[in-house]
């Protein structure tokens, strides 16, 4: 089998609009820059001489993903995620892929390690990576294929589960930290305090990141 890994992007000043109530609007851009730039060398440490394919409308990241060695596609439209895989899938199978592996860009936590682990997984072809709390599916690992099964948005884990059941096959479900923890809302950025604070810390001027409503610091939010 030929697996593709595809890291889908969106410009970075539209990215990470949750976000308004703990950055600025120049934090954000920061913090999507470097999760694409971290998660695109995690993947291709992992590919090593496979494929590693970004998608994404943004002329700056398209340059920025050939300059870091990965392959580079621009969105033929602006028809949104699941219309870019479905492009992308198309253009890796033409290329003679046949398996995709689909990656998120927020994962702070992310290594080798993880992606190693949804490819073994998946005995069947299909795994799937869910978010912390089990809604949101932060990597997916199919046939290049199985297009029509794309479903990213509201609660995308059920939706890929139930898709891939509906296709006679049992995904394998992959739940690991690194893979789980991405950066949406303002308390996944306190739950990503308490764990790696240096990392928050580059986009705060040095100092702990703060909730811009309370004040306190994220790392102290984290369930409250």
């Amino acid at each position: 089998m030929s697996l593709w890994t595809v890291v889908p992007v969106k410009p970075f000043d539209e990215a990470k609009t949750r976000l308004a109530g703990a950055m600025t609007p120049e934090q954000r851009f920061a913090l999507a820059s470097r999760l694409f730039e971290r998660t695109l060398r995690t993947a291709l440490r992992f590919a090593r001489e496979r494929p590693v394919l970004v998608v994404t409308r943004s002329d700056g990241i398209l340059r920025a993903a050939a300059e870091l060695g990965a392959m580079a596609l621009r969105e033929s439209e602006p028809g949104g995620l699941n219309a870019a895989l479905a492009q992308t899938a198309a253009h890796v199978r033409g290329q003679g892929g046949t398996q995709l592996l689909v990656v998120a860009t927020d994962l702070p936590l992310l290594d080798v390690g993880d992606l190693n682990s949804i490819e073994a997984s998946a005995a069947q072809g299909y795994a799937i990576a869910p978010d912390l709390h089990f809604s949101g599916t932060n990597a997916l690992l199919l046939p290049a294929s199985d297009t029509p099964l794309f479903a990213f948005g509201l609660h995308s884990y059920s939706a890929h589960a139930a898709g891939i059941r509906q296709r006679g096959a049992d995904p394998k479900i992959v739940f690991r930290l690194g893979l789980a923890l991405d950066i949406d809302q303002p308390e996944d950025l306190a739950a990503l305090a308490s764990r790696r604070p240096s990392f928050l810390k580059d986009f705060t001027g040095g100092k702990p990141a703060v909730d811009r409503q309370s004040r306190r610091p994220l790392g102290e939010l984290r369930g409250a």
